[in-house]
């Protein structure tokens, strides 16, 4: 039981690396600021790494 919130914690620093997503999101739909292809690139990387880091941790 110890661990627990070690996990929790460790599950929660993986979801803030979406905040800069949903920041170049909601910039663009209410800044009207550009969304250019180095944006869906470090996206990609962004999700890649996400998805990177729940594998190895099964």
């Amino acid at each position: 039981m110890a661990l627990s919130p070690q996990i929790d914690a460790v599950k929660a620093s993986l979801w803030l690396f979406l905040c800069p997503i949903f920041g170049f999101t909601y910039a663009s739909v209410l800044l009207d600021e550009p969304i250019t292809l180095y944006t869906f690139a470090g996206t990609a990387f962004v999700v890649l790494g996400l998805y990177l880091g729940q594998i190895s941790k099964k």
